[in-house]
């Protein structure tokens, strides 16, 4: 079972083809895929679910421009409402960030997030955070029902041979839910949702920015070295030239 949700945020029904998902994308912009998978164990459905954020290049221009002077596309990666139709999913909110690049994340932003079932906060639900170099952490919302930590510092690759290098971590959540219901005929009294949100991150640009003193620093410390062994040197000329 797979949805597309254009910029608008209409909702079309995907049609999952073996690996491949099929779907209707009218608009040029942002648009949210989401994937659930479902199984039946003993007398619990497990629901899986999973989402990806695209863009499509080949849509309808006008209308989108339309819609996004209106102020009504919700293809942004913060802070959008729940989608009807998913009923667990992690939602970004705007991170906490000491830069100005608002358009990606980067190592020491802060990421908010908040979990919704049936479009409706939950405040009691633990999240894991895992990054593709092992670090991993267990967090709880808060009183504000927000989930907020900061992005490690993973690893020192030099960006000057790979400057569009990223870093990746995976945010997972599960929720169980006591309800009664048929799947394909068989009966189950409980419901246990499990949810992905994917993160791609790259070194902190203050990192980078901090380059700038360093390199000042070293000059001004290599002139004045230099500095010094110019007058030395005159200082040693000046005693030849008064011994002789």
């Amino acid at each position: 079972m797979a949805y597309a949700v254009d910029p608008g945020g209409k909702i079309h029904d995907a049609y999952v083809d073996g690996s491949a998902i099929h779907f209707r994308a009218p608009l040029q912009g942002h648009h949210w895929l989401f994937y659930q998978q479902r199984e039946l164990r003993g007398d619990t459905l497990h629901v899986s679910l999973a989402k990806y954020r695209f863009y499509n290049q080949h849509g309808d221009a006008g209308e989108s421009i339309l819609k996004e002077i209106r102020g009504r596309t919700i293809d942004s990666k913060f802070g959008r409402p729940p989608v009807e139709v998913i009923p667990f999913e992690i939602i970004l909110q705007k991170p906490l960030q000491d830069h100005h690049i608002s358009c990606c994340m980067y190592s020491g932003d802060t990421v908010r997030l908040k979990i919704f079932h049936d479009q409706q906060p939950l405040s009691d639900v633990p999240v894991k955070v895992v990054t593709d170099t092992g670090w991993s952490a267990a967090l709880r919302p808060g009183a504000d029902e927000m989930v907020s930590f900061e992005i490690p510092r993973n690893t020192y690759v030099d960006t000057t041979k790979d400057k569009h290098h990223k870093q990746h971590l995976l945010i997972t959540a599960d929720y169980a839910v006591d309800a009664e219901g048929s799947y394909q005929g068989q009966p189950y009294r409980r419901v246990h949702y499990s949810t992905t949100e994917p993160i791609d991150f790259g070194p902190s640009p203050l990192e980078w920015a901090a380059k700038m003193p360093a390199f000042l620093v070293v000059f001004a410390v290599i002139l004045v070295c230099g500095f010094g062994v110019f007058l030395y040197r005159l200082w040693i000329r000046k005693r030849r030239l008064a011994s002789a």
